[in-house]
């Protein structure tokens, strides 16, 4: 576009004389008349019905056809016959030529085949609308809405993917491309990349920069507000949520003051079950743990009250938690259908801060934090779209969450857990925690991950659009062996899968059942169906056949079995304190089995802070102006396992503390 502006050359000379027009029906003005050249030759502008125009001068403007001049520097002039007052400028089409009409495409998607209703003119791309998909229902509302808004804008195939659901985007565009060959144009012609200038570099100023738009850094920026105070979320993805979008949405915690003994008796022994973390003095932090079981009651309170949201138990809605320690944002009619209710707190959490007035950048990157001449931190350098931007503050909340999409920082911070899959977001690349620690702060040497089993290609782990998840069906009955055939652990054990490690590849159990187990626990036709050679399901005549197949020693896994049938014999697991109810013995075949993948949904740890979110340092002192908050901080409120729904009442809880102590460390 700028190049076409700059060949262009016009000159536009002024005529002595005036013309009395009229403005309206209320004002007489005096007006300039003026010739216009283009590169030198003298032309007579013209109305829409061709008829020649005026150009003319008045008050320090020049007057000239908006639609004439536009087109000569390759931009479109369109009127809504609804909004008659307003013109919209646009891109000139490609010089593409289509056939009129609307077209269906199709291309594959993250979940299947995605498909689009594209609109043609002749000469230009009209309408963009998805059509049929299977897409996780709560991360393709965005591109949804950005990627067709941005190829009728520019006319383009080479627009950018929203960031955190590329797979997605790529399937709208590609579905648009299959309709412009169907249109019988040439699709490669739309994909030339689009000029988007030079470099920019600018500088803002807020009093509170928080940087990560999850579940945290939205409490967070929602609380600022409410305190009056200029505050710039930003979100280095095309989406908000975090990893919040991918849980059920059941926060840990009492709604009632009544339930807060209860609720920290239970944290306390859930944290503390027997895993292959060691367990540290001092963890978890006990006051911590206080702190934010007793302020759940508060963060349910500025919910229901000042946010105007319906909390409720999760009882409501499901069998899984029997009792007072867990609650969530009643579901609405969209989301009753699905088991995984996290996008609908934290879309309600952007719509409110929105409301507010707040400001949000998304496809917004900090990558380093600022400090001044005494050490305190006073804002961050972002890098947005074509350049960067710097934004001043006077205090940052990082909300940036965890390390799990970061293989390097993982087999460094957390050895136990690499080459594992996880199903979080992929913004949790642990840049926030590098920016804190190039400042002084102090990473914690042990970390804490959430897990679940899956037997299916690990990936489908997100929630389908139907909101059920592909995950394992775990029988506390069957014989679990890792990947040598040799059993580690109590079958009941809540977080047993967390045993089953394999340093730098996906940590694997072995679920083992014979014929009568499995038609006992009613997953026969499952197997039947599913069971080959190649797995994950596996099914032989002998033991030692079901070994080879998985890779095994027939000796050990055939060993192993015979233990554990010793053990059901004799109605007491000598070696892990199975209860005899569930020791069956696996002695009937066909014999089966199924490898299930650990995925690990959250991992806690991130960087130390105090019992105010203040980051410290390797001397223990917090450092002034910089807060952490979520999983970018959250390993001192666990033992040895993680508790269910607990970031999300961490990220709640220590979203609002941080908030609240940020305003008074800037004398709000």
């Amino acid at each position: 576009m700028k190049k076409r502006i700059t060949a262009l050359t016009l000159a536009i000379v002024m005529v002595m004389g005036t013309v009395a027009l009229a403005a309206g029906t209320e004002k007489t003005i005096s007006v300039t008349a003026m010739n216009m050249t283009i590169n030198g030759q003298a032309v007579t502008p013209t109305k829409s019905n061709g008829e020649a125009a005026e150009v003319f001068a008045y008050d320090g403007a020049t007057y000239v056809p908006l639609r004439y001049l536009s087109e000569l520097l390759g931009i479109q002039v369109e009127w809504d016959k609804d909004s008659p007052n307003t013109a919209k400028l646009v891109d000139m089409p490609t010089g593409l030529k289509f056939n009129a009409g609307t077209y269906t495409g199709t291309a594959q998607g993250n979940n299947g085949p995605v498909s689009v209703n594209v609109t043609f003119s002749e000469d230009r791309i009209l309408s963009v609308e998805l059509g049929e998909h299977h897409e996780t229902y709560y991360l393709i509302p965005t591109p949804q809405k950005v990627i067709p808004a941005a190829i009728v804008e520019h006319q383009s195939l080479a627009v950018d993917t929203v960031s955190g659901v590329t797979m997605s985007s790529r399937a709208i565009i590609n579905a648009v491309a299959d309709a412009v060959k169907q249109a019988g144009a040439d699709p490669e012609a739309l994909r030339v990349p689009i000029d988007k200038g030079a470099a920019t570099q600018t500088t803002e100023n807020c009093d509170v920069l928080v940087v990560g738009a999850g579940l945290a850094g939205l409490t967070a920026a929602i609380r600022l507000k409410s305190e009056g105070l200029n505050v710039i979320l930003v979100e280095q993805l095309g989406i908000v949520g975090g990893n919040c979008i991918f849980s059920t949405g059941n926060f840990f915690g009492p709604m009632k003051e009544e339930d807060i003994d209860t609720c920290v008796k239970t944290w306390t022994k859930q944290t503390s079950l027997n895993t292959p973390v060691p367990p540290q003095e001092g963890l978890p932090n006990m006051n911590k743990v206080e702190k934010i079981i007793h302020d759940s009651v508060r963060v349910v309170d500025y919910f229901e009250n000042e946010l105007g949201f319906d909390m409720c138990l999760t009882t409501d809605y499901t069998t899984t938690s029997a009792d007072v320690t867990k609650y969530m944002l009643r579901p609405t009619a969209e989301y009753e259908r699905y088991s995984s209710r996290g996008s609908q707190i934290c879309f309600a959490l952007r719509d409110k801060y929105l409301e507010q007035g707040g400001d949000l950048r998304l496809n917004t990157k900090a990558t380093e934090l600022l400090k001044d001449e005494k050490g305190a931190i006073k804002g961050a350098v972002c890098s947005v779209d074509n350049g960067t931007l710097t934004i001043n503050a006077k205090a940052v909340i990082m909300a940036t969450g965890s390390i799990t999409q970061n293989p390097e920082m993982l087999k460094k911070y957390w050895p136990m857990r690499s080459g594992d899959w996880f199903s979080t977001s992929v913004g949790s690349t642990g840049t926030g925690l590098e920016m804190m620690l190039d400042q002084g702060a102090v990473m914690w040497d042990t970390w804490v991950t959430g897990t679940i089993l899956v037997h299916d290609t690990p990936y489908l782990v997100r929630t389908t659009v139907d909101g059920t998840q592909v995950r394992g069906v775990k029988s506390a009955k069957a014989l679990h062996v890792n990947t040598e055939g040799k059993r580690l652990i109590n079958e009941n054990h809540s977080r047993e899968g967390e045993f089953y490690t394999v340093p730098d590849k996906a940590s694997v159990l072995i679920e083992i059942m014979d014929t009568p187990l499995l038609e006992e626990v009613g997953r026969m036709d499952e197997f039947e169906a599913k069971a080959s050679e190649k797995g994950p399901f596996y099914k032989a005549d002998t033991i030692e056949e079901l070994a080879e197949q998985m890779g095994m020693e027939p000796a050990v896994l055939r060993a192993t079995v015979e233990r554990y049938n010793g053990f059901c014999k004799n109605g007491e697991d000598e070696d892990f304190g199975k209860p005899a109810g569930s020791l069956i013995a696996i002695d009937e075949g066909p014999y089966y089995a199924v490898v299930d993948t650990l995925v690990g949904f959250d991992i806690t740890g991130g960087v130390k802070t105090d019992i105010n979110a203040r980051v410290l340092n390797a001397d223990g002192n917090a450092i002034n102006g910089l807060y952490a908050v979520g999983l970018a901080s959250s390993r001192d409120f666990f033992s040895t396992a993680y508790v269910g729904g607990g970031s999300l009442l961490i990220g709640a809880t220590m979203g609002i503390t941080a908030a609240e102590d940020a305003a008074s460390y800037i004398g709000k």
